[in-house]
């Protein structure tokens, strides 16, 4: 139904949506602006939180924690074949490393990467502006979520602390 990034930042004149696709300088993977945040450590830090596995993987090779700090992001994103970029919506600030040794549970695959208010927004493509109130997980919970390629997709949640190894 539609492009789902025709919403998205392209020329400079209007916020990121979170959902919207994003880019790196130098590097062909593509990922999603997962939702816009504050940085804990360096208050007053605006940006948005998005996959490890995507922001920090390079070219040739896509493997995670390649890029370096400070590695531009833009939107709309390259899209296939590494094409011109969009806007500079902001740069790589920090990632959590992920380990690919075989033995490393890994807890998380996250990004922080740094923009500013003017730059991303707090609407969620196809689900409206993002409502900063934490609930708890329970059976049968209804969720749904944005992405750049899916988007709007909904479920139900059918188990709690479930551990998934990759």
């Amino acid at each position: 139904s539609g492009n789902p990034n025709a919403a998205c930042l392209s020329d400079g004149d209007c916020p990121l949506d979170q959902s919207c696709e994003v880019s790196f300088s130098d590097f062909c993977d593509v990922g999603t602006v997962g939702f816009k945040a504050c940085d804990n450590i360096n208050q007053g830090t605006v940006g948005f939180l998005m996959n490890n596995h995507v922001a920090t993987s390079g070219c040739p090779g896509k493997c995670p924690n390649n890029a370096p700090l400070g590695t531009d992001i833009y939107s709309p994103g390259f899209q296939e074949g590494c094409s011109t970029p969009g806007t500079q919506v902001g740069t790589l600030h920090r990632f959590a490393t992920i380990r690919l040794d075989g033995n490393t549970l890994n807890d998380v695959d996250a990004a922080f990467i740094q923009s500013s208010d003017e730059q991303v927004s707090c609407n969620i493509q196809g689900l409206g502006q993002q409502r900063n109130v934490i609930t708890f997980p329970a059976l049968g919970l209804d969720v749904c979520k944005s992405g750049a390629v899916t988007g709007v997709t909904c479920g139900e949640v059918t188990t709690i602390n479930l551990t998934v190894r990759i």
